[in-house]
């Protein structure tokens, strides 16, 4: 669970949920993936659609600002 709590970092998971989640998605494996982007770590830029969604670890868009520690 570390590596799901690290401020400024992307995490993504493919496959298998926790077998407590109601309608799981039961593959075979369990996968995460965590890109740290704080700028102390060399940044970097998450886009979706052509719209840039967050940028060295902090969301860029004005609806998302809430979602920044500050």
């Amino acid at each position: 669970m570390f590596d799901e709590k690290i401020w400024g970092s992307i995490h993504l998971a493919i496959g298998s949920v926790p077998n407590q989640c109601e309608h799981a998605n039961l593959s075979s494996i369990h996968w995460d993936i965590v890109l740290n982007q704080c700028g102390k770590w060399g940044g970097g830029r998450l886009w979706f659609d052509d719209v840039l969604v967050r940028e060295n670890g902090r969301f860029a868009l004005d609806e998302l600002q809430g979602l920044n520690r500050e």
